[in-house]
């Protein structure tokens, strides 16, 4: 019986190279769409990286140029008693880079209100 299978009776010889060649042509249509799927996931990912990324630079922009002309700070546990801050001020007038010192209070997690006949602008 196994005279009648001989290899040299086989319309086709087996080998690596002609099964991955028919399973190619065979599923030509699925590879190709699963391409196609693979190269849009990647733009669309590219894309919305690129997107946050210049979002982030945009917000960073924008927090600096309402902070200002801020070079520092500093944030204390209490209260900075104002003839301290005003010994401070008559110091800082001799540098020249540092033109103003000025206190406020900072409180996490709220929000302030400035409300103009023209505009009402909100900062948290």
């Amino acid at each position: 019986m196994s005279d009648s299978l001989s290899r040299t009776q086989l319309p086709h010889s087996f080998s690596l190279s002609r099964l991955l060649t028919k399973s190619l042509r065979f599923n030509l249509l699925p590879n190709l769409a699963v391409m196609a799927s693979v190269g849009v996931a990647t733009a669309v990912i590219v894309g919305a990286l690129l997107v946050g990324d210049s979002v982030r630079g945009s917000l960073r922009y924008q927090a600096l140029d309402r902070l200002g002309g801020i070079d520092g700070l500093l944030v204390s546990r209490g209260f900075i008693e104002s003839e301290t801050l005003a010994t401070w001020n008559a110091k800082v007038q001799k540098q020249e880079s540092i033109q103003q010192l000025h206190g406020f209070i900072l409180f996490p997690r709220s929000s302030v209100e400035l409300a103009t006949a023209e505009q009402t602008r909100r900062s948290s």
